[in-house]
């Protein structure tokens, strides 16, 4: 059994129409969110990531997003809507199964952390607001 791909090793689509890795290898911790505009959970998310988003980012957290929408105007429209300000990538219909199985998708949103090689630490399936202390104190723990 080979280890799995780095996330560093991946490279979609951004919301600017370029082409870039979905981590930040320069930073502490990458929060990887997979999601898509047209589910009710992810969109209930978005506030819990503007908050992370906002309290950690100077210390250390990256956020990047990759929408699994076949729509791109669509999922265009929900960005403008929603105002997330950190990196959005949209993965094409060719790239959709290696990511699915990369991230062994079966229900979105998922929360995947990794460090900056790229290399999962922990993830979070599902959104549960109850689960908030606990992302919270994922971040706290891979920032010091």
């Amino acid at each position: 059994n080979k280890p799995p791909l780095p996330f560093s090793k991946f490279i979609l689509t951004n919301s600017q129409g370029a082409k870039n890795i979905i981590i930040d290898t320069t930073i502490k911790l990458n929060m990887i969110v997979l999601w898509a505009s047209w589910c009710g959970p992810c969109r209930l998310e978005i506030p819990e990531l503007k908050y992370f988003q906002n309290k950690y980012e100077k210390k250390g957290l990256h956020i990047s997003s990759i929408s699994i929408n076949e729509n791109v105007s669509v999922w265009r429209n929900t960005l403008r809507k929603e105002q997330m300000k950190w990196e959005q990538f949209i993965v094409s219909d060719y790239q959709l199964d290696t990511i699915k199985n990369r991230f062994d998708i079966s229900a979105i949103p998922i929360i995947v952390f990794a460090n900056n090689k790229g290399e999962e630490i922990t993830r979070f399936n599902g959104f549960n607001e109850a689960e908030k202390k606990d992302i919270g104190d994922t971040i706290e723990k891979y920032i010091q």
